[in-house]
């Protein structure tokens, strides 16, 4: 029993990769030139909308259905900040486009659970991944100042500059993949 719960959460994983993916995709194919959804509608084909409206349902429903819809709220959640952009049309399109995609998600649990929106989680998301990224990068420099490592090399040649340069490159592409 327990080894079929498993498999079904991994599909459902599975199916949200895949969902991502096709976002993805056709959020490349909207590109700059997106007025409103409208466009988006007329650029991505019938095949790729009901591929996404499906991943999307297939996770939602069946026998552990809040489990599902859990995690594909969270996974958009996660999408969001993983493609946080700054404010301005290709990022109203993409959340548009995926509050489209996640409108069977909106209409039947989040309401009943009380949560914000896709649209307005995700937004909320983006908001705080690229404060996120700014505070790092100002730390960044500060710290970088601070050990003038912004000034010129010492005796080791600037091996011990380029160390803690590439440790703190590190950090923040993990911070930015999240």
């Amino acid at each position: 029993m327990a080894g079929g719960h498993g498999a079904q959460l991994v599909a459902k994983w599975e199916r949200l990769t895949r969902l991502e993916e096709a976002i993805k995709d056709v959020s490349r194919v909207i590109g700059d030139d997106a007025q409103n959804i409208h466009t988006a509608w007329d650029v991505a084909t019938k095949s790729q909308w009901s591929f996404m409206y499906e991943m999307v349902f297939l996770t939602c429903t069946g026998d552990k259905a809040r489990e599902g819809s859990d995690k594909c709220y969270n996974f958009a959640c996660e999408m969001a900040k993983r493609y946080a952009s700054p404010k301005g049309r290709r990022r109203d399109v993409f959340i548009l486009t995926c509050a489209s995609v996640f409108k069977y998600l909106d209409h039947f649990y989040v309401k009943r659970w009380s949560l914000p929106t896709v649209a307005t989680m995700m937004r909320t998301a983006m908001d705080e991944a690229i404060a996120d990224r700014h505070r790092l990068r100002t730390a960044f420099k500060s710290w970088a100042c601070d050990e003038e490592l912004m000034g010129p090399t010492h005796a080791d040649g600037g091996a011990a500059k380029k160390r803690m340069c590439l440790e703190w490159s590190n950090v923040l592409k993990q911070c930015h993949s999240y």
